[in-house]
């Protein structure tokens, strides 16, 4: 089954209060909101934390191998074990932002793709790397 990597912001959070906490502190702070949730984990997580980040036009497979190890079942950095949602880790940023910029090479390199188009790869790649500097970027699996 192919699944593809769909980025969401942390809305739950004020931008500038999250910038003193680590990761680790993050994603602890996001289960502790999740509660005792059993069932609608994703949708419950949906509605209370993120919010999708849109203007991303890059699309990234999920299935590559360097990510599947990453985003396993047993991922520490996986909301909740009936989830598709991974907070974004450094390990997890480096690979993201590596199959980023190698994909928006490659279109660059492609006679078929428009340069607009290639604008906005590189683009993408530049505002992930923010939002993941920001402690704010969510990956869905799906």
């Amino acid at each position: 089954m192919s699944q593809s990597l769909h980025f969401h912001r942390i809305k739950c959070f004020d931008a500038k209060v999250i910038q003193s906490f680590d990761i680790e502190t993050i994603l602890r702070m996001l289960k502790a909101g999740l509660g005792q949730e059993k069932s609608n984990i994703d949708e419950t997580t949906y509605d209370l934390f993120f919010e999708p980040i849109e203007e991303i036009t890059i699309s990234l497979s999920a299935n590559d191998p360097k990510l599947e190890k990453l985003l396993g079942t047993g991922a520490k950095n996986l909301l909740h074990p009936n989830s598709r949602y991974y907070l974004v880790t450094e390990e997890l940023s480096k690979v993201i932002n590596e199959m980023s910029w190698k994909l928006a090479i490659s279109e660059l390199k492609s006679s078929t793709q428009s340069q607009e188009t290639c604008k906005e790869y590189f683009k993408d790649c530049a505002m992930l790397k923010i939002w993941y500097n920001q402690k704010i970027l969510m990956v869905e699996a799906s």
